[in-house]
């Protein structure tokens, strides 16, 4: 079995919900409760896009098990909100045997760091694993024999474990062979 990435978690909805109601309690203490339930919704739905757009980078997921490859399918917003919202959901699978070919995006051997200032801000400190993915953004696709593509991030599992990568990325060629 080999994976890469990690499985999305309820944390994101939770902090979600949280910030959400903090700003909500506040408007509404300082307001009136209706408004303060209106910015409640309003920065639940705006934190739940915002994950979402971002969530094919963060939570990129990869396992290969024999004879299946299980992923989770973030082609559209629609399908990453689900995934925000319902996380434990069952990953999709398919089988090795439909794979006509797979390529990787991405120099692995050339791992680039950002300069870090001498006082780390607390935006950058919130942004720095999204900018560091980016900056050495690494993609799989699987091409399969119905000329589907899938596409699946692995940016994070570079950043954060790029020996353990490299060695994984080394170990695919015995789990899928080229055709």
């Amino acid at each position: 079995m080999l994976s890469f990435g990690r499985k999305p978690l309820y944390r994101p909805l939770m902090v979600s919900f949280v910030i959400s109601a903090v700003c909500g309690l506040f408007v509404g203490s300082v307001f009136r409760y209706d408004l303060g339930f209106l910015t409640f919704i309003i920065c639940f739905i705006l934190a739940i896009l915002n994950y979402a757009s971002k969530i094919d980078i963060l939570d990129g997921f990869l396992k290969i098990k024999r004879p299946k490859i299980y992923y989770y399918d973030m082609s559209t917003l629609t399908k990453r909100i689900l995934l925000v919202i319902f996380p434990f959901r069952r990953p999709q699978n398919i089988d090795l045997s439909s794979i006509a070919d797979y390529q990787l995006q991405g120099d692995y051997n050339k791992f680039e760091d950002i300069k870090l200032p001498l006082t780390m801000t607390t935006a950058y400190g919130l942004f720095f694993p999204a900018i560091l993915s980016i900056k050495n953004s690494m993609v799989f696709n699987l091409y399969l024999k119905n000329s589907k593509v899938i596409v699946i991030n692995l940016s994070m599992d570079y950043v954060y474990y790029p020996d353990e990568f490299r060695q994984k990325i080394d170990s695919l060629q015995s789990y899928l062979p080229r055709r």
